[in-house]
């Protein structure tokens, strides 16, 4: 064999598993934040308020690049205006009655737990 033909050979070496390295980094990166996803789901749970708890039940879609759905609890149903992920957490806005107020979720194992701001109110969901 000659010297050009190794070159040519660890050349298809090295670029194969430059190919194979990033496809594998790409797949653990997919792996780690699943996206919008990891949201989408019916979940029953509970707000602890300083007067007490409420029942909650939260619907979320995904479709079309956006979040939409509904919060329910015994005050009223609240429609989510929008959506966002950030740093693996959901920040949901809703409108009206619930006009300013936002829900901020992160998904632990098949639980959903977050924060319920509305107004100078920060409420626990669990």
């Amino acid at each position: 064999m000659d010297h050009s033909s190794n070159q040519h050979r660890l050349v298809r070496f090295l670029s194969l598993s430059i190919l194979l390295l990033v496809a594998s980094v790409t797949v653990l990166a997919q792996a780690k934040d699943p996206g919008a996803d990891q949201f989408v789901g019916h979940y029953k749970g509970t707000v602890k308020r300083a007067s007490g708890q409420t029942d909650l039940t939260l619907d979320l879609k995904w479709a079309d690049g956006k979040f939409s759905g509904r919060a329910l609890a015994a005050d009223g149903e609240y429609p989510i205006s929008s959506g966002e992920i950030a740093g693996g957490k959901l920040t949901l806005k809703f409108g009206a009655p619930a006009e300013g107020a936002s829900l901020t979720l992160q998904k632990l194992e098949d639980k959903l737990t977050g924060d319920w701001v509305r107004g100078a109110e920060k409420e626990l969901l669990n």
